[in-house]
């Protein structure tokens, strides 16, 4: 599902990108004013887009981030007994999530990607990263 909503949207995303910063590189769309060479090719919101898919991609990269790593296992370091017990099969909410440390780990990682996606402000982890 995820991959079908969004991943799919990926190279069309770059492609745009790229034509965007060809555009800005080129001079073109750019203009003088009092001596000084503007270009608005490359917006705010150009670079929050960007900031925003590779925050996503980075964290719906299993192994994903190494803050992100460092917040999970601070949170499982109270509960040893509980990071790696196994999770029966047909409890499981995704085949990756073996035990519940990965479940953990993964249901929060869809959480801050959607909050990302959805328009949130990046906060917490997801503004850390």
């Amino acid at each position: 599902m995820w991959g079908q909503k969004y991943e799919v949207k990926w190279p069309t995303y770059i492609n745009t990108l790229f034509n965007t910063l060809v555009t800005a590189k080129t001079g073109q769309n750019c203009k003088t004013n009092n001596g000084r060479l503007i270009c608005n090719s490359i917006t705010q919101e150009t670079l929050d887009e960007l900031i925003k898919q590779l925050v996503i991609f980075d964290l719906r990269g299993f192994p994903s981030d190494n803050y992100l790593n460092h917040v999970i296992d601070s949170v499982f370091n109270t509960i040893p007994e509980l990071a790696n017990q196994r999770i029966p099969t047909s409890e499981q909410m995704h085949p990756t999530e073996t035990t519940y440390k990965k479940q953990f780990k993964h249901q929060n990682v869809l959480h801050i990607c959607y909050d990302i996606l959805n328009g949130k402000d990046f906060s917490g982890t997801a503004k850390t990263i």
